[in-house]
């Protein structure tokens, strides 16, 4: 498979790029100044040059791009450690309307996410669980709608949102996928902290009322559509952690080739090479295995092995390509004010996003056992 960028991907590398490069000076003053964690200025520029609508097709004021772009700006997002819910409102927010909504849900919220003045996110992690399978949170039918009780848990942007989209289990075997109000009667809205700093939201939901018409899809097709956002969301992740690698390993390349010991660059000493090259295997493995989970999934293909296979690739070399920065760049690595500090805060933050390296083991370790016993079934 042929991974390289498209011509429009790389246009929309660029503008992000361009918007985030501009705001790096003045950003962490604006941070400190207001004690805010989401760069709302970034955020509102994103908005002014169509990136919030990047996914959301041009009939709703958006540009109808495909997952793939989607991941092409979120290397950019993960590289600048950038302070904008891109992942939240886009992946987790736009994609699944687009794909799932209802009509009246699409012309009610897709134009208000394309030009920023809506935020939409998901709650789909609860307590113990990396994803939307096990579901604690219930919905009981009431009348011709619902009503939702159970706990999220670190939910992206939650406090900025407009909407939550949340997974909650009818039967043991259905789900249903809907918008909730954070605002809304029976909603409580706390927030945690994460490594980064960013406030994730904690959402509890005691007898919250929900209308038929804030239902995406059915209870029959409620998991399926669970499924679908929870695979996007984690390549997306993967797509971030790829930036993060990326930026990590040029800052060492620059440090290395700057920084000199006994009257020469580090670059020049073996063992740093060594452990360079080892850096950026690690990169270029999970980059082929970012791509090939986004370009399936963007062919809407079953890619359930590929998602966790990119995860466990993304989660492990995070950590081999930061420690290695850390360790090339020494007492400079852990200097708050560098990029590197802020980036390792954010490989671990994601690393567990939607299930570490050994949950992704198991998942496919799960998906090797059942693929066999069902071979050998077959074979009787």
């Amino acid at each position: 498979m042929d991974f390289s960028l498209s011509e429009v991907q790389v246009e929309l590398q660029d503008l992000a790029e361009n918007i985030l490069t501009d705001n790096e000076p003045t950003a962490q003053q604006r941070h400190e100044a207001k004690g805010e964690w989401f760069d709302l200025p970034v955020w509102k520029t994103f908005a002014e040059q169509g990136l919030t609508g990047a996914a959301i097709p041009e009939e709703f004021g958006g540009s109808g791009l495909s997952f793939l772009e989607i991941c092409a700006v979120l290397i950019r997002v993960g590289a600048h450690g950038a302070r904008v819910p891109f992942l939240a409102n886009t992946v987790l927010g736009a994609m699944p309307i687009v794909r799932f909504g209802s009509n009246a849900q699409r012309k009610e919220w897709l134009p208000k996410i394309a030009d920023g003045s809506a935020l939409v996110t998901a709650a789909l992690v609860e307590p113990n669980t990396a994803n939307s399978e096990k579901l604690g949170t219930v919905a009981i039918k009431d009348g011709s709608g619902w009503k939702l009780s159970g706990q999220k848990m670190f939910v992206p942007a939650a406090h900025l949102a407009s909407r939550i989209l949340v997974t909650a289990r009818v039967e043991p075997d259905q789900i249903i996928v809907c918008l909730v109000d954070p605002k809304a009667s029976g909603v409580k809205l706390s927030q945690v902290v994460a490594a980064t700093g960013e406030p994730e939201g904690v959402l509890t939901l005691r007898d919250v009322a929900i209308s038929a018409s804030d239902v995406l899809g059915t209870p029959e097709t409620g998991a399926n559509i669970a499924k679908w956002m929870t695979e996007r969301a984690t390549v997306g992740v993967c797509a971030m952690q790829l930036g993060v690698g990326e930026e990590s390993l040029k800052l060492t390349a620059n440090w290395t080739t700057q920084r000199k010991q006994f009257g020469r660059p580090l670059s020049s000493f073996p063992v740093v090479g060594f452990r360079a090259a080892e850096a950026y295997m690690s990169v270029e493995g999970s980059r082929l295995a970012m791509w090939r989970a986004a370009s399936l999934l963007a062919e809407e293909r079953e890619a359930a092995d590929d998602v966790a296979i990119a995860k466990y690739w993304a989660a492990e070399s995070s950590n081999t390509v930061v420690t290695e920065a850390h360790r090339l760049h020494g007492g400079m690595g852990v200097d708050m004010t560098y990029p590197l500090g802020r980036l390792s805060l954010l490989a671990r933050q994601l690393e567990f996003s939607f299930g570490s390296a050994r949950h992704q083991l198991s998942v496919l370790g799960k998906s090797i056992a059942d693929a066999t016993r069902n071979d050998k079934v077959g074979r009787l």
